[in-house]
């Protein structure tokens, strides 16, 4: 070995000891040169935008890959080879000599004992699909498959869609809005070579859908093309949609509205069935790739299969009245004009009794929140130095600085107000201006998230959800969020919470021990400078009732006053109360709207002072 590659051999060596240092300390795995079928890559993670697919398509040539481990915003990953003496070959052939494609960095590797149990995507090739969706494999013969594919016949020139070439039997099919116009039918109909549809499917035991096609539309992919995800509209199409592949594999991805996505397999020759729930609640498309990931031979581990020609038929049926009553308004057009109107309402109550009262009461609020709700404390103090916490309605950031001591945490806040961001600004808080339903921060980047008293200022059970779906899709697999919001009911086990006991005819009540703690500065949704004869249930110039303060709430809808500090209760006609909206939570339903997002977990629920809580965790 020369002078010149002794040098770059220890500069890579070098490279290789501080890597395992740092990561076997990060990740509790023992790593080091004695070879394992488990291989840490150093420098190639998802904070790199390397993908599996990067890491698959480098190392899949020297052996049968058993799993890819990518972790949240780290610069290195985890892969496993079936066997020992393939990841040996890997690493002989990789180590300090090749780069990856895409970032031209050098690889350097060591072997690990084991990975970090993080399931991959594609975990689910090739069983899963989502809810509804049935795929009939040999569906058609090779003789049938021959005869479709002759049948058609392609004009370069016509056709010609961006990603693919298309023909349309039935009705065109109109890309961009997804539908027909029913009232042009094309000259062409359903082709009789294509009557073996509804026979078949009854042969394989699906003659539940009397199924005869209006429509259809033929596409063909050229290796590396595919199409948008999409979802065909709900009140011009049936249920179910029929695809049938020809040719080739493919790998079509399928996404809920929660961002949850599955990955399924649609092998030559078969049939795809979407109905139900995959049909209606979730998108559908292709990505334009060169190579899909999917099960090895036998189902054991991962490697890629290049893209080939492929031909699909897609068979639709015409709804005959426009409109549809499915469980998936989300993505349904016929009530989206319904939902869109019942959020521009929500919008509407939050923007005058929810934004502008917090930028009027700014000042006062912040005078009144400052010591920090314990179990809130005992949260922040379960993270480790250099993890990220993010206080999503932060207020005047009183959360910040609560962690465990010697714990160093990068936290960052996020508020609706801008004069409550900037009283953060002031204390030289990390903080932006934004909203809950739209959270400026990448996908899995947070190791925590804090969000205390704020979802229940949100006026619709969509936004509510939305809410919980933004902390979901910020959370990193496995991170942690606490959420708070206030309680219809402000008793339970017969003691009341912390907020009753402030009304005036419950003061001479003797405080129960979890009662004592600075009352309003330890509430989490203390109503501010009131009294209680500030209130009517009923106002006419208000749309909605009037909460009567510190006492329980007769609606789960309800505006609550704040009179600002100082003004004098003489002036009766100058008195500045403001407004804001609730939305207070039931028994339990805090849990069941979690539960509508399927990637967290509800660690635990619980009744806290008049508030209920959940802590979540996202699924890996």
């Amino acid at each position: 070995m020369d002078v010149k590659n002794r040098s770059v051999h220890k500069k890579i060596e070098s490279k290789q000891k501080r890597a395992i240092q740092y990561i076997s300390a990060e990740t509790n795995i023992v790593l080091g040169q004695e070879p394992t079928k488990h291989i840490l890559i150093c420098n190639a993670g998802l904070a790199l935008r390397l993908s599996q697919e990067d890491v698959i398509q480098t190392f899949s040539k020297y052996g049968t890959i058993e799993s890819v481990v990518m972790l949240p915003n780290k610069t290195y990953c985890f892969m496993s080879f079936f066997d020992k003496s393939d990841a040996i070959s890997a690493y002989n052939a990789l180590h300090g000599k090749c780069f990856f494609p895409r970032t031209e960095t050098l690889m350097v590797l060591a072997f690990a004992v084991q990975v970090p149990q993080i399931p991959n995507e594609w975990a689910a090739l090739p069983r899963e699909t989502p809810p509804g969706m049935i795929v009939l494999e040999d569906f058609v013969t090779l003789e049938e498959e021959a005869a479709l594919v002759q049948f058609l016949k392609w004009n370069d020139q016509e056709g010609q869609l961006k990603q693919r070439q298309v023909q349309h039997f039935g009705y065109e099919f109109r890309y961009g809005l997804n539908d027909v116009d029913d009232e042009t039918p094309l000259e062409n109909g359903i082709p009789p070579i294509c009557d073996f549809l509804q026979p078949r499917l009854a042969t394989r035991g699906h003659s539940k859908w009397n199924f005869h096609p209006d429509q259809l539309t033929v596409n063909r992919y050229l290796p590396g093309q595919g199409i948008p995800p999409h979802v065909d509209t709900h009140s011009v199409f049936e249920d179910p949609i029929l695809s049938l592949s020809l040719l080739s594999d493919v790998v079509m991805e399928f996404r809920d509205i929660s961002g949850r996505k599955i990955p399924v397999l649609l092998p030559q020759r078969s049939l795809a069935i979407i109905s139900g729930e995959s049909r209606y609640g979730w998108t559908h498309g292709i990505a334009s790739r060169s190579h899909d990931i999917v099960c090895a031979d036998n189902n054991k581990g991962l490697t890629l299969l290049p893209r080939q020609e492929r031909v699909s038929f897609t068979f639709r049926c015409l709804r005959p009245k426009r409109e549809c009553f499915c469980s998936f308004p989300g993505l349904c057009d016929s009530q989206k004009q319904n939902l869109f109107s019942q959020q521009l309402d929500a919008i509407h109550l939050e923007k005058h009794f929810v934004r502008h009262v917090y930028e009027e009461i700014s000042d006062h609020f912040s005078e009144t929140r400052h010591k920090p709700w314990p179990n809130i404390v005992e949260f922040c103090k379960t993270f480790r130095t250099g993890q990220i916490l993010i206080d999503v309605g932060c207020g005047n950031g009183k959360y910040f600085g609560q962690q465990a001591e010697n714990v160093s945490l990068y936290q960052v806040g996020i508020d609706a107000s801008a004069h409550l961001a900037d009283v953060c600004t002031q204390r030289g808080i990390e903080v932006m201006n934004g909203d809950c339903v739209n959270l400026p921060f990448r996908t899995g980047i947070a190791d925590g998230v804090l969000c205390i008293a704020v979802i229940h200022h949100l006026a619709s059970h969509e936004r509510r959800r939305k809410a919980i779906q933004e902390i979901a899709r910020v959370l990193c697999k496995g991170g942690r969020a606490l959420i708070y919001v206030w309680a219809r009911d402000q008793q339970s086990q017969d003691k009341m919470s912390t907020y009753l006991k402030q009304s005036r005819k419950n003061r001479h009540l003797k405080p129960t021990s979890s009662q004592t703690q600075e009352d309003s500065q330890n509430c989490a949704n203390n109503p501010g400078n009131l009294s209680e004869s500030d209130s009517n249930d009923h106002r006419s110039d208000l749309p909605l009732p009037v909460h009567i303060n510190r006492t329980n709430f007769k609606h789960s809808d309800v505006l609550v006053p704040w009179k600002l500090k100082g003004v004098q209760k003489s002036s009766e006609s100058n008195q500045q109360t403001f407004f804001r909206y609730y939305h207070v939570f039931e028994a339990d339903e805090l849990k069941e709207l979690c539960s509508e997002v399927p990637q967290v977990q509800v660690l635990e629920t619980k009744y806290d002072q008049g508030n209920w809580t959940v802590l979540l965790r996202k699924l890996p």
